[in-house]
């Protein structure tokens, strides 16, 4: 018999894991964007529980997922998803060359403890 006579059918579906970064590597990011872009490129921010598939890979190899601010301070910014999202475009070439000087530094790390191909 059930308590209260209620009745509850539950359909639970597996969606994104936890997107958790390894401590090294977030602090690695941080860095490089501190001296790439300056002290203010990384402001701290609450944790978000968005979800993301790049979960997946942080399961099998450590690294750290980040955000590039592309909000324009002329608009309301909506959600990433929302149909009414809006980005400063000036913002792209500036992340651009942030990801390029990341990959950089990020293979002469791995070259130092034996981890690149090159």
């Amino acid at each position: 018999r059930t308590a209260f006579q209620v009745r509850a059918d539950i359909l639970y579906e597996k969606g994104y894991g936890a997107t958790i970064n390894e401590k090294n590597w977030a602090q690695f990011v941080k860095t490089v964007a501190q001296k790439e872009l300056g002290e203010q490129s990384t402001p701290e921010i609450e944790p978000s529980l968005a979800s993301e598939d790049f979960s997946y890979y942080l399961k099998k190899i450590p690294g750290a997922f980040f955000w590039l601010g592309t909000r324009d301070p002329q608009q309301t910014q909506k959600p990433l998803h929302d149909a009414r999202f809006t980005l400063d475009e000036n913002a792209l070439p500036i992340g651009t060359k942030f990801i390029i000087q990341l990959v950089r530094a990020a293979s002469k790390r791995l070259k130092k403890v034996g981890l690149s191909n090159d």
